[in-house]
Order: C-alpha cells, then sequence, then structure tokens
C-alpha cells in the first residue's frame, strides 16, 4: 500500500530538524559566584535573557554561591523567585572556583554542560557559540582569546601578560594544538563532563581539567571570543594578590612539565641571571679558582643547552600551529 506524500508546503525542511533537536536537548550552565553582589543581579537577568532567545526553555542556570561573605546569597534568592531557570547551589564556606564547578556539574541535568564567570567578561552570547560546537561532535570547547580572532579589551597589563605567558607555556606541553587553557569559559559534552568529574579531573578546573581531557583522547577546539573587562570596577579589575599569582604560576608550571616533561629540561635557559647568580654563589663560598672555573662553565653548558631545546620546542609549536591555521 502506497503511502500519501504530504505537500511539500506542508513537509518541515531538515534544518528545522535539526534546530528542534538542538532545542529539546538541555543545557545547563554552571555559574560560580563568591561575593559578587553589588552586579549579579543585573548579569543574571542579561544571562538570563540571552539563554532564553538562543534555547527557549531548555536550560537551566545553576549558581554556586560558593560561601560568600556579603549579600549574594538574598540577591540569589531573589533572582530565583523572578527568574524560574534559575537553580542554586551552597557551600556553608568558600572551597574556591574547582570546588564550585564540581558541585555545578555534580547538579546539571543538561546533555551539555557550560560554565561562564559570574562578572561576564565574556559575552553571554559565548555560551550559544560554544553550545553550538559541542552539538558539532567537540567533546570540550573553549573561548579562546588568544587564537586567531580572539581579542582582549581592557585587561590590566600585569594580568594579561601573566595569563598570555602561562598560555603560551601550556601550549607548548600539548604540541600547539590549543592556544587558550586556562579560561574557564567553555562547554562540555555532558558525558564528557561526568566521566572528567568521575575521574577527579577537576581538582584544577582551567587547564588541568584541559590537559587531563587531552591525555584522555577528547576532542578540544577553541572558539575565538573577546575577553572584556571594560565593565570591571577599578577595584576589581586590579586585584592581583602576588601569592594567589605565585601559587597558579607553580601549578602552570608543574601541569606543563607533567604533560610533556622534556619541558622540565628546558627551564634552566629560562631563569634570568642564573649565570651571575652562581658565580656569585661561588665567590660568597669561596671555592677555588678551578672549582669556579668549572661551575662557571657547566653553568653556560646547561644554559644554553636548555635554551636550545626551548627553542626546539618553540618551532615545533609554530609549525603546529601555522598547520593548523
Amino acid at each position: 500500500m502506497d503511502v500519501p506524500s504530504f505537500p511539500s508546503f506542508l513537509t518541515p525542511p531538515a534544518a528545522s530538524f535539526a534546530t528542534l533537536e538542538r532545542m529539546e536537548r538541555l543545557t545547563s550552565l554552571i555559574v560560580p559566584a563568591f561575593n559578587e553582589a553589588d552586579h549579579l543581579e543585573a548579569d543574571l537577568n542579561r544571562l538570563d535573557a540571552s539563554l532564553s532567545e538562543r534555547f527557549g526553555s531548555a536550560y537551566e542556570v545553576i549558581v554556586v554561591n560558593d560561601g560568600s561573605s556579603d549579600a549574594t546569597g538574598n540577591v540569589l534568592a531573589a533572582c530565583a523567585r523572578k527568574l524560574s531557570r534559575v537553580r542554586i547551589e551552597e557551600h556553608e564556606r568558600n572551597l574556591g572556583l574547582d570546588a564550585a564547578v564540581r558541585t555545578g556539574i555534580a547538579a546539571a541535568s543538561g546533555d551539555r554542560i557550560a560554565v561562564l564567570d559570574a562578572d561576564l567578561t565574556y559575552d553571554p552570547h559565548t555560551v550559544g557559540t560554544l553550545v553550538d560546537a559541542v552539538d558539532r561532535g567537540a567533546d570540550i570547547a573553549v573561548a579562546s582569546a588568544y587564537m586567531r580572532g580572539g581579542s582582549c579589551r581592557r585587561v590590566p597589563f600585569v594580568r594579561l601578560q601573566l595569563s598570555r605567558w602561562a598560555n603560551r607555556y601550556l601550549s607548548l606541553a600539548v604540541n600547539g594544538r590549543i592556544r587558550t587553557l586556562t579560561c574557564l569559559v567553555r562547554a562540555y559534552d555532558g558525558a564528557w563532563a561526568r566521566r572528567l568529574l568521575a575521574s577527579g579531573a577537576f581538582t584544577e578546573c582551567t587547564f588541568g581539567v584541559l590537559l587531563a581531557a587531552y591525555r584522555d583522547g577528547a576532542r578540544i577546539v577553541e572558539v575565538p571570543a573577546c575577553l572584556d573587562w571594560s565593565a570591571q570596577p577599578r577595584q576589581r579589575a586590579r586585584r592581583l594578590a602576588l601569592m594567589r599569582a605565585s601559587r597558579h604560576a607553580w601549578d602552570v608550571l608543574v601541569a606543563g612539565v607533567r604533560t610533556r616533561p622534556m619541558l622540565l629540561a628546558a627551564i634552566p635557559g629560562l631563569i634570568p641571571g642564573l649565570l651571575p647568580a652562581v658565580v656569585a654563589a661561588a665567590l660568597v663560598l669561596r671555592v677555588t679558582p678551578g672549582t669556579l672555573a668549572a661551575a662557571t662553565l657547566a653553568t653556560i653548558v646547561v644554559q644554553y643547552a636548555s635554551l636550545a631545546l626551548f627553542s626546539y620546542q618553540l618551532g615545533d609549536f609554530v609549525r603546529r600551529t601555522h598547520v593548523q591555521r
């Protein structure tokens, strides 16, 4: 028996089915929040409007209040009453960004799980672009200010330079396949996010989890994005704790070496003033002229060999990056 065909004007185009499928899949957005009361209500309203435009009703916003000591909890309670898609998870005390992301992923129900900063230094529309990349087959999509097409606006100079160099170093560890590894803003395939959570990879939720996923064979793509600090209050933009920056730099160094151990041999060549320091130490210890000459020669050999290795690694990185472009 023949099946009657529908008139062409009643047959939805294939693109409509694809759009419907994307709309029906739930997207979970995690927003870690710590002492964000001064801007959180306006930012959540902006975020909710953007997500509603992009996903219809197929989204949820999970705000993790990470033990805030200001009025963040009260602001969130008021927002949750007004915005039906907003859910709140609470930490009784401040546990840090990594713990907030873990809590959010554990609570998420979505087929795709995205993470966004509460201060919206990345535009909310970035979430839709990242989710699109996951829908096209990526396991993880990363917002990248440092790839071609990405940009930075009004980021404090010291913070920007620290971030740039940290990402260049970490990019060496992954053979230049990823240019931005320290950005929190990204989207995950839901199954991959839960797999990484179960593995304990989210002990470091920015570059640590990305390196773990890279080693595990995840399909990681970058999406050009703008890191914009124009709207940040001056006191927030200037805040840079020395101890926190030093700890972060050490974590970056260790993570890079763990991923690509050859980078360890390149470190002596990157230490400024190593030779004068060795000579000064030898003079303070009053070593013999022969020992001083040997120490000087050994330092020169080690440092130049290290620089040569670093240059090779950098050249390999540049070649791979050029091929990708």
